[in-house]
């Protein structure tokens, strides 16, 4: 059992959804990655950034209901997907059995094809830009990499993008066309930086880092990461077999971020992130809990 106390900045709402939600839904979505989306929010919040969220594959909405529930009132949330036989029925009702109506009430649900997608057409869709992109469309190599493609430029600098099915064995495309759009294609405008229990995390360079010692800071997660590495991006492992001290992974992502940004912005997101801490954190045990 997951309490709010044990589980520090995650708040009520995400160990309520941990616990009582996601066991009566449908859906491959580990309890270790559930935690790593309500630290993503935790983490947005306490440096005051706002952007819409949008979701490519969505099948039962088991992941949708969870950042549905965390997200401010104030974001739009985007459901794509094909939406094949009643898939699109079983989604609102899952949404509506366990998100509050005027949370539930933000989310656009968009049936079709991602690989019929246009540039144009998310530039319409999306008037705001994105801070949480989540990938769980086709998983070939072609499909993962037109995706990655079309729709990373519309996520802010700051926002994270999360592959699905990164370390499923079936699906070998997905991983290799995210490291080819990270180094080649968006040449590390994106890296990867977190490994979850079956999702992959990707990020700005200096904003990995930022939340790789958000990471570290939370109590709930002392000295279970290991720290390791992709081409020249560190890259945290969640709930590591060979953990390793979280004072030991601070100082070596703190060597690499100091490389990447200048003291001035590294010192005004501290001075940011330390005085906003307290507020997000009420704002989050604030939100509607149904």
């Amino acid at each position: 059992m997951l309490t709010p106390q044990d589980a520090g900045f995650l708040g009520s709402t995400t160990a309520k959804y941990i616990n009582d939600i996601a066991p009566q839904l449908d859906g491959w979505f580990y309890p270790l990655d559930m935690m790593m989306f309500g630290m993503i929010e935790a983490f947005h919040r306490s440096l005051s950034l706002s952007g819409d969220i949008a979701e490519i594959g969505v099948w039962k909405g088991k992941s949708l209901a969870l950042l549905a529930m965390i997200a401010p009132v104030k974001d739009q949330l985007y459901a794509m997907d094909l939406f094949g036989d009643d898939l699109l029925e079983q989604t609102q009702h899952n949404i509506s059995r366990f998100v509050a109506p005027e949370l539930a009430s933000r989310i656009s649900y968009l049936k079709g094809n991602t690989a019929d997608y246009s540039t144009d057409y998310l530039k319409t869709l999306f008037t705001n830009k994105l801070r949480v992109l989540h990938i769980d469309a086709g998983h070939e190599y072609h499909e993962v990499l037109h995706t990655l493609t079309l729709a990373a430029p519309f996520v802010q600098d700051y926002g994270i993008i999360i592959m699905d099915d990164y370390q499923d064995r079936e699906f070998p495309g997905v991983p290799a066309a995210t490291l080819d759009y990270c180094y080649e294609t968006a040449q590390g405008r994106w890296v990867p930086f977190l490994v979850g229990a079956n999702k992959m995390y990707l990020a700005n360079p200096v904003y990995a880092k930022l939340f790789q010692l958000f990471l570290c800071n939370e109590a709930y997660f002392k000295d279970s990461f290991r720290l390791s590495r992709i081409k020249d991006s560190l890259v945290l492992i969640a709930q590591s077999k060979l953990p390793m001290k979280s004072t030991v992974i601070e100082q070596l992502v703190k060597s690499q971020l100091h490389a990447v940004a200048t003291p001035t912005e590294l010192e005004t997101l501290t001075e940011k992130a330390r005085s906003q801490s307290q507020t997000a954190l009420e704002a989050e045990q604030a939100q509607p809990v149904q």
